[in-house]
């Protein structure tokens, strides 16, 4: 039964790792409706028209239209499908040159980010009651200590140091409460540009995973634009699992949010860095452990530059 598995993952493994194939040449003799050129094969070598160029119908105005959303051509049903079955690999064709058969990059984020936002506004995601429920959910607590007539030893405060030391809360309370209205404004701005704020997340991956994985051995060196394509990509695969994660959550709660927990984001990267950049298993998920604590450390190091930010007014209100 062991052999009988192993044997079709290899078999699997064999198909990922296989490149897409183009359709094969027709080689008849045609004109070109567009330019007027004379040639034998599947498009014209002058402007690139098909050769199958029929006459204007229902048909096909349908499949123009269908065309605009990558669906007349299967180009955006292909590229979700190989996102999901074998996306580092898909991802490595793309750019290595194998571009005619995919739906480009950001075109495929765009038409699912459009997607999901649809869907998460006929789900009630952007009502009123959506917002007040998840603002309902962050609380903060803020207590600096407002009594401050007596120190430490007991002795009462004077007027003069009284009036210091309400200047001084008042200035950390006024920055601590400016630094949580812009959470909040910045929740606000995610919860409405969840596709604008994912690729924002995912352009910071794509610096960290130029440094992490410069020296991989499926694709070594790859630039920065490369990396953003990359990361374009694998934003649009965890944009259809978000979409599809917010189809399930709906029938269970009023306001479904398609997000999904840190460990299955964590595996999917893993799973996307194994394939496009070639490492063994561990080394994987070791590297993209890496990128995720270089990312926090990024966070602290913005609320560490905040905190200096407010210890240094602290410091001027207690001067002055």
């Amino acid at each position: 039964m062991f052999d009988k598995l192993r044997d079709v993952l290899r078999r699997v493994v064999a198909w990922q790792k296989k490149p897409i194939q183009v359709p094969e040449n027709i080689n008849e003799a045609a004109v070109c409706k567009n330019c007027g050129d004379e040639y034998a094969g599947n498009y014209c070598p002058r402007c690139g028209q098909s050769c199958n160029t029929p006459r204007l119908g229902s048909k096909s105005a349908i499949r123009i239209f269908l065309d605009t959303w990558g669906l007349g051509t299967n180009g955006l049903l292909r590229t979700i499908w190989h996102l999901f079955t074998r996306p580092g690999y898909m991802i490595g064709d793309y750019i290595d040159g194998r571009r005619q058969l995919f739906f480009p990059p950001f075109k495929t984020l765009f038409v699912i980010g459009t997607a999901f936002a649809l869907v998460f506004t006929l789900a009630g995601g952007f009502s009123e009651e959506a917002i007040q429920a998840r603002n309902q959910e962050i609380v903060v607590e803020t207590d600096l200590g407002s009594d401050a007539t007596t120190e430490a030893n007991g002795k009462p405060l004077s007027d003069k140091e009284q009036a210091r030391d309400q200047h001084i809360n008042h200035q950390i309370q006024k920055d601590i409460g400016g630094f949580y209205k812009a959470l909040q404004r910045y929740d606000e701005w995610q919860q409405h540009n969840k596709l604008a704020s994912q690729l924002l997340l995912h352009l910071i991956f794509a610096l960290l995973a130029w440094r992490v994985f410069r020296k991989s051995p499926r694709h070594p060196n790859l630039n920065i634009a490369e990396n953003i394509i990359a990361q374009v990509y694998i934003c649009a695969q965890m944009g259809v699992a978000a979409l599809l994660i917010m189809l399930v959550e709906i029938p269970f709660t009023p306001y479904p949010s398609g997000v999904f927990p840190l460990a299955v984001s964590f595996l999917l990267f893993a799973y996307d860095y194994k394939q496009l950049f070639g490492y063994g298993v561990w080394r994987t998920l070791w590297k993209t452990l890496l990128m995720y604590v270089l990312f926090f450390l990024l966070t602290i190091l913005v609320v560490a530059l905040f905190i200096f930010f407010v210890g240094v007014r602290a410091g001027f209100a207690a001067i002055g």
